[in-house]
């Protein structure tokens, strides 16, 4: 999932920011999430992240700032970054740099989800079951 921000004149050079990521499909847990920014925008600070059963987990992120990864062992179906329900210590919101960017320039924040290669197989055997049904049947 990918959003786009623009920046307005008088806004802080530091956005702040927290999100719950959640995996909807059943019977699939979440294994790594990278979080990506663009045109400038980098990240300040890398928030806390926890996952539904309360586990703290590290963000890693690269040297340029733009990219966030977070591994997840064992997998989950929710994770949380920063503190969305407000909570308070010692949980942190992520951060982002906008200093680099000027009046009404765009950036877009990116979650992306890679989900346990065993779960996929358990999906894709399923849908070629069903496929195969579907034939026998025609």
């Amino acid at each position: 999932a990918a959003v786009t921000f623009t920046r307005e004149t008088g806004d802080a050079a530091t956005a702040s920011f927290n999100s719950v990521i959640k995996q909807l499909m059943v019977g699939i847990g979440l294994d790594n999430v990278f979080l990506s920014l663009d045109s400038g925008a980098v990240f300040a600070t890398y928030g806390s992240v926890t996952t539904l059963a309360g586990a703290t987990v590290a963000a890693v992120g690269n040297a340029a700032n733009d990219l966030a990864s977070i591994v997840l062992a064992p997998a989950t179906t929710e994770i949380y970054l920063g503190d969305p329900f407000a909570q308070g210590a010692p949980l942190t919101d992520w951060a982002i740099d906008l200093s680099a960017l000027g009046a009404t320039d765009s950036f877009t924040l990116t979650a992306r989800a890679v989900n346990e290669p065993g779960g996929l197989a358990l999906m894709l055997g399923a849908l070629a079951a069903a496929g195969f049904t579907r034939r026998r049947r025609a």
